[in-house]
């Protein structure tokens, strides 16, 4: 003869059964209360400060500032001071080869 779910399902349980499952619906409860009053706060890496815009007439340019010969320049005044480089040479030693040739 074979027992239906709802009679398996409502026989009694084992005292020790009982204290388990009860120790599993109070732990169940408490995760849920937890997760009711938990508080988010937002990530400070995810902020980005926006500055004021400023358009585009307000801002003036910059005058010319004198800035380090190119490397075009310096190829030209080696060739007139008759330094050999070639394209190994590096924009550094290229001007150091010219400071020197030059006295300075």
């Amino acid at each position: 003869m074979i027992k239906s779910a709802a009679i398996i399902k409502n026989a009694p349980r084992a005292e020790w059964r009982e204290v388990r499952l009860a120790k599993k619906k109070a732990k169940k409860q408490a995760q849920i209360e937890r997760k009711a009053i938990k508080v988010y706060f937002p990530s400070p890496m995810n902020v980005r400060v926006r500055e004021p815009f400023e358009s585009v007439e307000a801002i003036e340019p910059d005058p010319i500032v004198e800035s380090a010969p190119t490397r075009e320049e310096m190829a030209i005044k080696a060739r007139e001071l008759g330094i050999k480089f070639d394209g190994r040479t590096s924009d550094k030693k290229l001007s150091l080869l010219i400071a020197t040739a030059l006295g300075g």
